[in-house]
């Protein structure tokens, strides 16, 4: 897979899709500066109208980019999905709970927190991000810290402050209206089912 700068990520999608963390809440974020396509051409040609084929496959490519997913790992949560939605599938791994927790600043540093054996599931160290975490499941971690007066949690996940663990207490529930998750996996699906 070939590597891209994360701004030039998002400026190909046309939209922030905040892979750098805080940055992408600054005046500093690229995307600001230069809103259009990467390239020569991109500042010259306008938002043209894509075809069906092109707009599923882009929402493909957002989510991939998002969750730091290869087409693999993509197409095999699209296969599996049963009674829940790709986006609560996706929001259940652990690299994804770990940055909502707020203790990485993007889901890429928390990938890379979970990949250095800093995280815990019920007692047990892990090195692996593609886990999917069930309700009731409970994540600590080994040399980070956390601020519970600054972080905001979602309602899914609750903090026990006596052991200083984070319980999963319910599936993860998507807030549609978030800016982060404008995602619509109903385009993803019909890309695989071609």
């Amino acid at each position: 897979m070939k590597k891209f700068d994360k701004c030039s990520i998002c400026r190909r999608a046309g939209e922030k899709l905040f892979l750098k963390g805080e940055k992408c809440n600054s005046p500093k974020c690229p995307f600001l500066k230069r809103s259009y396509a990467p390239g020569d051409a991109g500042s010259k040609s306008s938002r043209k109208k894509f075809s069906d084929y092109a707009i599923q496959l882009r929402e493909k490519q957002k989510a991939r980019s998002i969750y730091c997913l290869s087409e693999k790992q993509m197409e095999n949560y699209v296969k599996n999905i049963s009674d829940k939605s790709l986006l609560e599938i996706l929001e259940s791994r652990i690299d994804c709970i770990v940055h909502k927790i707020g203790v990485a600043s993007s889901q890429r540093a928390a990938r890379q927190l979970v990949s250095h054996g800093n995280v815990y599931i019920n007692g047990k160290k892990v090195s692996s991000s593609n886990i999917l975490l069930k309700v009731a499941d409970r994540i600590s971690f080994k040399n980070v810290t956390f601020d519970a007066k600054k972080s905001l949690l979602p309602a899914y996940i609750k903090f026990e402050p006596k052991d200083i663990t984070f319980v999963l207490s319910n599936a993860p529930k998507i807030d549609i209206k978030s800016d982060v998750n404008k995602i619509n996996d109903q385009l993803i699906i019909e890309y695989y089912s071609r």
